[in-house]
């Protein structure tokens, strides 16, 4: 096959039209898998992640976490609210639950000598019930 001045130009059509095909190829095979059960999940984490957000701004205006997440959803001053009502379900209708550690061990140490305990004083979770909307079990979703 002869070269011309321009089969560059084929070979690049030729590997823009493979990436297609290809990233078709996995929309039509991974589209199914995002449907359903999987997406009620990552929509939930999603809302998870919204909700820390939330709290961390609550917490860099005001210095301190939140008590609960009925204190993000209200409007100061003429700044909207930090959270919106829909925003405290998760995909299957059960509220969040959200807790304040105000002293969480992070890291201990032990010696012969001493004890060295490590602690972060403000920590929070915003917790899912999950698929079957039951609280503290296996399936639970968390920050």
């Amino acid at each position: 096959m002869t070269k011309t001045k321009f089969s560059w130009v084929r070979e690049i059509a030729l590997v823009v039209s493979s990436i297609v095909v290809v990233a078709f190829l996995a929309v039509i095979v991974l589209f199914p898998l995002c449907r359903g059960e999987n997406a009620r999940i990552y929509a939930t984490r999603a809302s998870i992640a919204a909700i820390c957000t939330a709290v961390e701004t609550y917490k860099m205006v005001n210095g301190v976490l939140p008590d609960n997440l009925e204190q993000l959803m209200v409007s100061v001053d003429d700044a909207p609210p930090l959270l919106i009502k829909n925003r405290v379900y998760d995909a299957w209708g059960t509220p969040f639950r959200y807790t304040r550690f105000d002293e969480k061990i992070v890291e201990v140490r032990t010696s012969a000598e001493y004890t060295y305990t490590r602690t972060n004083l403000e920590t929070f979770e915003v917790r899912s019930a999950g698929p079957d909307k039951v609280m503290d079990t296996e399936d639970d979703l968390t920050n």
